[in-house]
């Protein structure tokens, strides 16, 4: 029987785009004498109880229809994947809480002259250790093609392995982390280090030593993982400390209502502070903060920034909210182009579309004005049944996470929407039952005549009533009671 000793340390792998996996390995042999121990190599699997690495022949009885992270929506996600995606989320609140680390400056990486001064995290690296016994007869040319045959087969594993998973982990780190405005997320990049074998034999004993690694670029020529707008350390602190206060200034204007308050004013808010980019040059535009920072012309966001500056604030209200991206199209005979968008869980417990771009249409009169007076709740909160302009909203909306992957066959996961059949519903409420003195207690500011024109005026319910351009005009056609106006709580007396 061959028998063979080996220890196995499963890990991780990163991300995406630039490397090749079967890449050749160093091998090496020298002579050893020590002592051996045995097992029977092929009454192992290269999984670890840890590692869930074998792929299952079923998926688990109850889907992750809950999870709002995509890397718990992954079935067969690795251990070692995970690890790396949770020290990935302390690096990124690290940098939002002033401490700098390699995402914030790439040259804090461990630095490889040998590829080009190139600058990486260590994703995974594994170790093993195999020992065999082998004939004495046998010529060191043997050996070593014996030897080669097991390092072949550790490697066909992970280059699998990593050629698998590797997409799904950059599909997590890119849309779970939207808070990391700085972030590159259009091209993170991992490289495969070719894997290095050694075997020492000797009097019919023989141990090999094998490695394999993948790391996480960050940067090298031509290439890092901040983008252009914020490269100087400086730059980025500055546009951290931005980024944390308007958040705390448009979440100041949070209504104390209902999560569907919540929800109308963190689209409302987004819509009227922003126009769609009327160029896609500057990298910005892609990141939450291009919304956050509410931008207009060549710098306003594309449908990234919208849905990301969205989940930004969701999160921060603690209401569920995931990042979602398909080919969508407006209308039936409308050419579909790539777009992202939000699905938002309700205080029912049911998954919503919200697409906060296509609230904001551009105006064509004034396609740079943040208030176009185009705005509107078309998109909000729809079941994959809702019809807008002849589409249910999973045709006009079909999600498609892995539109870009490949392998998907080979794994189970829950990638698709879980959103429910029709629009959410807002419960309602009478200005009956409200006094004055009650609303007064659940409201923002009082109506008066320096409130902002136009008004947008809607019923706690979110239904639109009307735009007023003045206060007077308004309070005429008003009856005294709680309002939403310009997405703020507002009694009207």
């Amino acid at each position: 029987m061959k028998r063979y000793l080996i220890t196995i340390c499963l890990a991780l792998f990163s991300i995406a785009s630039y490397a090749q996996d079967d890449m050749p390995y160093s091998f090496e042999t020298q002579e050893y004498i020590g002592p051996v121990q045995y097992v029977n190599f092929h009454d192992l699997s290269f999984d670890d109880t840890q590692s869930r690495i074998l792929y299952r022949s079923d998926p688990p009885a109850a889907p992750a229809d809950s999870a709002v992270r995509w890397i718990d929506r992954i079935y067969n996600m690795p251990q070692c994947f995970i690890d790396f995606y949770n020290s990935y989320e302390k690096a990124v609140n690290d940098v939002l809480n002033g401490k700098d680390n390699y995402l914030s400056d790439p040259t804090r990486a461990t630095q490889d002259q040998t590829i080009g001064s190139t600058y990486y995290v260590p994703i995974k690296e594994w170790q093993h250790t195999i020992s065999f016994e082998y004939p004495r007869n046998w010529t060191s040319e043997q050996v070593k093609a014996y030897s080669k045959n097991i390092t072949d087969e550790l490697q066909a594993n992970y280059s699998d392995t990593v050629a698998l998973f590797l997409p799904y982990l950059l599909m997590c780190l890119n849309y779970d982390f939207p808070q990391a405005f700085w972030i590159n997320n259009s091209q993170i990049l991992h490289m495969v280090r070719a894997p290095s074998a050694n075997t020492r034999y000797g009097n019919g004993n023989a141990e090999i030593t094998f490695s394999y690694s993948v790391l996480l670029i960050v940067k090298k020529v031509g290439y890092s993982i901040v983008i252009d707008e914020y490269s100087t350390l400086s730059d980025l602190h500055s546009a951290v400390s931005d980024f944390k206060e308007q958040i705390n200034i448009i979440l100041s204007g949070v209504p104390n209502g209902s999560t569907y308050d919540k929800v109308v004013y963190l689209n409302d808010w987004i819509a009227e502070h922003n126009a769609y980019s009327t160029g896609k040059t500057a990298s910005i535009i892609w990141s939450a903060m291009s919304a956050i920072k509410g931008s207009t012309g060549s710098k306003g966001p594309v449908c990234e920034g919208y849905a990301r500056a969205f989940k930004v604030l969701a999160d921060a209200l603690e209401i569920p909210s995931r990042l979602v991206i398909g080919k969508a199209r407006t209308a039936p005979g409308k050419d579909r182009e790539s777009h992202m968008w939000n699905e938002v869980k309700m205080d029912d417990g049911k998954w919503y579309g919200l697409d906060v771009t296509w609230n904001d249409p551009t105006s064509s009169t004034k396609p740079t004005a943040a208030k176009s007076g185009n705005e509107n709740h078309n998109w909000l909160l729809l079941g994959k049944n809702s019809n807008v302009n002849g589409l249910p909203f999973d045709e006009s909306h079909p999600v498609n996470m892995t539109q870009s992957l490949s392998s998907v066959d080979k794994l189970y996961c829950y990638l698709f929407s879980y959103l429910t059949d029709q629009a959410y519903t807002p419960k309602s409420r009478n200005m009956s039952d409200f006094s004055i003195d009650d609303m007064t207690n659940q409201v923002d500011h009082t109506f008066s005549a320096d409130s902002p024109a136009p008004l947008k005026i809607h019923s706690l319910t979110g239904v639109f009533i009307g735009q007023f351009a003045t206060f007077d005009e308004a309070r005429r056609q008003l009856a005294p009671g709680l309002y939403i106006i310009n997405s703020r709580k507002t009694v009207i007396r």
